[in-house]
């Protein structure tokens, strides 16, 4: 009867009574274990089998392959907005850790007490200085108006002068001429009726018919006749003579003294509205100085109320001594109190092994597998778009009391990003992830598992013609199956690596693979395309569904090769076969006793190598 091995469903049948042996041969008697082992011994080695079909074959398949660098790390927003205190002061209010927000929704509120109290005085300092300035412009609107009144009045006074001054330069005139002639002929005429009223009375007084008082009256105003013809002729003699020169000089000293004391009262006028002008400047400076000093605290009062810029969820900030920030604590200007991302694009951060970084230099937009905590079963498509060229200590970002009790990581590691394509409401920042990075990728070729694999350490693989040539040093090795060519030397200092070759991991381009065939296992030659911790492509002698020993066996052959065919590429043809035991299983004994052609006894075997021995 025949069955499958249960490694995989390519394999071919293995018989299995070498699987399940008869029940006396599990547990034979104490007196003939020895014997009994030993024939069996023989029996395998003369079959070609034996002890490695009892430790399992493994087989090739066909198909492709992704090499991965796995890594964890935490969503962030690739966009958001920090929040931060604009000024010090007491948190009043702020929005619920992990709420949504929209744009223009306050979530940040302080309150100082002293900005209050600065507002309240700067404002009392405004209507303080608005009110001098009323004042001010009171006053001076004032001595304006009487500085311009003493001004028109000075110049009606020399407009009088001046008028007086011609008048008198034109004398004597027709009309002054007239009007003394006019009152000399009065004068006259008043006289002559005198003198005859007096004759007049003194006749009634001499006949008695009047009392002498009224001939006294009479001649007195023939007197007063008198004195006014005088006057009359001395008024037309000076009219006929015209103004004397000391006339004519107090005239024109007084227009002088007018148009003096009119000039004095436009310059008073000047000077009073520059007086004024100086003195609104000098309060509407000061007004001016209180309202920039009141818009200041206003300002500083005004950002006490923060508003989200955009649509997204509240996250606390971290303290610089732990914790998040909470109501009714103090911060400083600038502090990031809480963030808001925005959730329309999301990146994982991750932090790469300094021995890793550098299969991924020069390498940006290198897909990416992403994985969720929170959304298990799903699985995101992304792609790596920073790596920091600076390296750090591990436990570097830790809070400050959980630095000092655990103290440096003594592990290098470059922080990295790797941004997710998808978007979905569902990825909140801080969840973790893990983050598989691929590396290398390989469509269709022939895939087997690493611990069938026996990986050559050097670097080139010898022909017939040709010894093999000594391993590379590290140094000048050439770049892993991750690891671009490219610079090489010192990444940062704190990166620790120096020199080409080192940090990287290197895919040996040759390896060895046990094949089952019909005379027993053949060690065969192939080239390595790519490797994972599973599983590694090659190019050689190896078809899907071959059977490989998981390992090195015991015995194998080594075919003879034709000459210029090289299984594994054009370079040279396979050293010479050869059949002989790597480790000989067990001496020989010059006779041993005939035993069964199958069944064998579940001793230990042979401890197979190492999964990707050779590495």
């Amino acid at each position: 009867m025949k069955v499958e091995v249960p490694a995989g469903p390519d394999r071919a049948p293995v018989s299995d009574s070498l699987l399940h042996p008869p029940p006396s041969t599990l547990n034979p008697p104490p007196s003939t274990l020895n014997r009994l082992v030993l024939a069996l011994s023989l029996a395998l080695l003369a079959a070609g089998c034996g002890e490695e079909d009892a430790a399992g074959l493994l087989a090739a398949r066909r198909g492709g392959l992704e090499v991965e660098l796995a890594l964890r790390g935490t969503l962030q927003a690739v966009q958001g907005a920090s929040i931060k205190s604009p000024r010090g002061g007491e948190i009043k209010r702020m929005a619920d850790n992990g709420s949504l927000v929209k744009a223009g929704e306050t979530v940040l509120e302080l309150v100082d007490d002293d900005i209050e109290d600065a507002v309240r005085e700067h404002r009392s300092q405004v209507e303080i200085c608005a009110s001098e300035l009323r004042e001010a412009e009171q006053e001076v609107a004032s001595s304006n108006k009487w500085a311009e009144m003493r001004r028109d009045a000075a110049r009606l006074d020399r407009e009088l002068q001046e008028a007086n001054l011609k008048e008198l330069e034109a004398r004597p005139t027709e009309r002054e001429k007239t009007e003394a002639t006019t009152r000399l002929e009065l004068a006259r005429a008043l006289l002559a009726a005198s003198q005859e009223a007096v004759g007049l009375v003194r006749d009634l007084v001499a006949s008695g018919y009047a009392p002498q008082e009224d001939l006294r009256s009479a001649e007195r105003d023939v007197l007063a006749a008198r004195a006014e013809l005088a006057a009359a002729e001395s008024r037309l003699e000076t009219v006929k003579a015209g103004p004397t020169a000391s006339e004519r000089q107090a005239a024109a000293v007084r227009r002088q003294a007018a148009t003096i004391a009119e000039q004095s009262a436009e310059k008073r006028i000047e000077v009073t509205k520059e007086w004024g002008r100086a003195k609104l400047a000098r309060f509407t400076r000061r007004l001016e100085r209180e309202k920039e000093k009141l818009t200041e605290v206003e300002r500083k009062l005004a950002e006490s109320v923060v508003a989200c810029p955009a649509d997204g969820v509240v996250l606390y900030a971290p303290r610089r001594w732990g914790g998040n920030w909470q109501t009714g604590q103090r911060v400083w200007p600038g502090a990031t109190i809480m963030t808001v991302p925005n959730l329309a694009k999301m990146k994982v951060s991750v932090q790469v092994p300094a021995e890793r970084v550098r299969e991924l230099e020069s390498r940006r937009d290198l897909a990416a597998h992403v994985r969720v905590g929170a959304l298990p079963g799903r699985t995101f498509a992304g792609r790596l778009t920073k790596v920091s060229d600076i390296g750090r200590d591990e436990f570097e970002n830790l809070d400050p009391a959980t630095a000092e009790k655990v103290g440096r990581a003594e592990r290098q590691v470059f922080e990295a990003e790797v941004e997710i394509d998808e978007k979905d409401r569902k990825l909140l920042p801080g969840c973790s992830a893990e983050v598989r990075l691929v590396l290398q990728q390989v469509s269709d070729a022939t895939i087997v598992p690493m611990a069938a694999l026996t990986l050559k350490a050097d670097t080139a693989r010898p022909t017939a013609e040709k010894p093999p040539e000594p391993a590379a040093p590290p140094a000048a090795g050439p770049p892993g199956a991750g690891a671009p060519e490219g610079r090489g030397g010192r990444r940062s200092q704190r990166g620790g690596r120096e020199g080409r070759g080192r940090g990287e991991r290197r895919t040996p381009r040759f390896a060895l693979v046990y094949v089952r065939t019909d005379s027993g296992f053949e060690e065969r030659t192939v080239r390595v395309l790519a490797r994972n911790e599973y599983e590694a492509a090659v190019d050689g002698p190896v078809a899907a569904g071959d059977l490989l020993y998981p390992g090195k066996p015991a015995r194998f052959v080594q075919p003879a090769g034709e000459p210029g065919k090289d299984p594994a590429g054009p370079k040279g043809a396979p050293p010479p076969g050869k059949t002989a035991p790597a480790t000989p299983a067990a001496p020989e004994p010059p006779a041993a006793p005939a035993a069964p052609a199958a069944p064998k006894a579940p001793a230990a075997p042979a401890a197979p190598a190492a999964p990707g021995g050779g590495r």
